[in-house]
């Protein structure tokens, strides 16, 4: 089934800006509606809008920004999905650690406070890429402190080692939690753009939009899990075994382990 040439690029927008957050100085550029030779290229089949989609997301925007000038050839749709724990289980902020931990606890517990995502719809999309950004940079700077406080109490005490490195697990684990579960809402300038389709479309656009910027978060998550496994791995306790069985061997196996 085809797709009308707003609808289009409004997708094309979208995922434009979206996948700005997997590039450096990344500036999104405007979609202007298509006219002559390039509305043929507009009637592309859903299959066709969605491949090239799915091959931003994959590897970055370069793809994408190709496609606004001449269509590159679509990836396969088969692009194996980025491998997620069956289950996860989130240590409780109030987990008893050991009392050489006790500054490594406090920055875990603020690393859970951290805003990631908001159920209040920004401006614009770049306005709502851009608090995405922002926050997981803050968060990212709180799971590094995390983890060289808990480097700096086993090397003063060996003793703590595998608790310290269980606490840097779910560091890691929190975090892309966090990402995986981050609340996003349509931003105003784009849901302006939506009322403008069908009724149809709308309902259609609004879900994939939101499904996209999932898997643009998934991307960020995915790795932030091997690192947690590795650590689980590495600190052999109780708590880590528990969660490695919890994330299930085809996590295990895509992270090496």
């Amino acid at each position: 089934m085809g797709t009308s040439p707003a609808r289009t690029s409004l997708v094309l927008l979208v995922l434009l800006v979206a996948c700005a957050g997997n590039a450096e100085e990344t500036t999104p550029a405007p979609v202007e509606p298509s006219t002559g030779a390039a509305a043929e290229s507009d009637a592309a089949s859903e299959e066709g809008v969605d491949a090239v989609l799915i091959g931003c997301v994959g590897r970055g925007c370069d793809g994408l920004v190709g496609a606004l000038d001449q269509p590159p050839t679509p990836p396969p749709r088969e692009r194996p999905a980025e491998v997620l724990p069956e289950r996860r289980i989130p240590a409780a902020t109030t987990t008893t650690r050991p009392a050489g931990l006790q500054a490594a606890a406090a920055l875990y517990a603020e690393l859970d406070t951290q805003p990631i995502g908001s159920n209040v719809a920004a401006a614009t999309l770049t306005d709502a890429v851009g608090l995405l950004r922002d926050q997981v940079a803050e968060a990212s700077v709180l799971l590094a402190r995390l983890n060289a406080a808990c480097d700096l109490a086993a090397t003063q005490d060996t003793a703590l080692a595998p608790e310290a490195e269980t606490l840097k697990a779910d560091g890691y684990d929190l975090l892309a939690g966090r990402l995986t579960d981050a609340p996003f809402v349509v931003p105003t300038d784009l849901e302006g753009r939506i009322q403008e389709l069908s009724p149809d479309d709308q309902a259609n656009l609004r879900v994939e939009v939101l499904s996209r910027v999932r898997e643009v978060l998934r991307v960020q998550a995915a790795p932030l899990f091997c690192d947690a496994a590795r650590t689980y791995r590495s600190a052999g306790t109780p708590r880590a075994s528990e969660q490695l069985g919890a994330y299930g061997n085809a996590l295990l196996l895509h992270c090496g382990l």
